[in-house]
């Protein structure tokens, strides 16, 4: 499979994503970043005099990043010599934690460039955004109770 091959596959696979929201005539494939193309993000010309030096962009990568309000979502997708393909999510938080001045992050599921991969990367991304019910389930599953003081006790009469 070639670089372009794994492109328009990936586009294809992030149209039938689309349909469970609006898209506004969205391009999926204005998302997809090369491997320059996402060195440069990372590393404006402005900010680094030797961006190569820090990280040199090979031509067999290409880069999807998702947002949601918490968190960045990358995915790396590949193309190896011999024709193997790789696909592999990392999340992290887009803001720290109160008293942290990092931000957090995990490896998500990775393998070859596959619709069951594909598919295993986004119940990840959706498992990593849920939250728990917490108190509100608590909360929920209270009776409810009257309060026991007098209303001229709570006044201070």
């Amino acid at each position: 499979m070639t670089l372009d091959e794994l492109r328009t596959t990936l586009v294809g696979w992030l149209e039938k994503v689309k349909v469970w929201y609006d898209s506004s005539g969205q391009n999926w494939n204005d998302y997809i970043l090369t491997d320059r193309e996402w060195h440069d993000y990372l590393y404006p010309p402005d900010r680094l005099p030797s961006r190569d030096m820090v990280w040199k962009p090979r031509d067999n990568q290409l880069h999807l990043v998702i947002f949601t309000n918490d968190h960045r979502y990358h995915v790396s997708l590949s193309v190896k010599d011999n024709g193997r393909t790789y696909m592999g999510c990392m999340a992290q938080t887009r803001k720290p934690r109160a008293g942290e001045t990092w931000d957090r992050g995990n490896d998500l599921h990775d393998g070859p460039f596959t619709w069951d991969d594909f598919v295993a990367i986004m119940l990840d991304i959706v498992a990593y955004e849920m939250i728990a019910m917490g108190e509100h389930k608590a909360y929920l599953s209270k009776p409810k109770v009257k309060p026991t003081m007098a209303k001229s006790e709570i006044v201070g009469r």
